[in-house]
């Protein structure tokens, strides 16, 4: 969804001052997030309830797999799965260190999710936000703006009562 905003001078019949602003109504309203920073992850609130975390606890992405067709990632504390002292330790800002390869296959599947119930202690990452639509946003933004330049131009032509 994107909002226009723009000047208009009745008296040259001029158009300035276009702007068109993306509105993303997908940003989670909740602390239920974690999103991947530079060589972290940052948990909201929620999700840190959810999990069921303090400082110091250690926790762990992995990826399930279903039918051997479908991977989606999963996060939890390291105890819920198979290595107790796999991961990371969340630290007081509720971040946890995130970075390399890690890092690069978790954001194939986007950098903002949301955490969903899946197993007892687990939580399903539920992308909120992929790079995939950050670029086709931009990309509409890009042409609406193109767009917008145009029309502002051609109000010269226009006849205004």
């Amino acid at each position: 969804m994107f909002t226009i905003s723009f000047d208009f001078d009745e008296t040259t019949k001029k158009v300035t001052n276009l702007k068109v602003v993306s509105i993303d109504k997908t940003l989670p309203t909740s602390d239920n997030y974690l999103e991947v920073q530079d060589n972290k992850l940052k948990l909201g609130k929620e999700a840190i309830v959810l999990l069921e975390a303090n400082s110091g606890d250690r926790i762990q992405v992995n990826y399930w797999t279903v039918n051997n067709q479908e991977t989606f990632p999963v996060i939890g504390k390291s105890g819920v799965f198979t290595d107790p002292t796999g991961g990371n330790a969340l630290s007081k800002s509720n971040t946890v260190s995130f970075r390399g390869n890690q890092r690069a296959v978790l954001l194939e599947y986007g950098n903002l999710f949301k955490l969903e119930p899946f197993k007892e202690g687990m939580f399903k990452l539920v992308p909120i936000i992929n790079n995939d639509n950050i670029e086709q946003e931009q990309k509409d933004l890009d042409d609406l703006n193109m767009i917008g330049n145009e029309i502002a131009d051609d109000f010269d032509d226009l006849p205004f009562i």
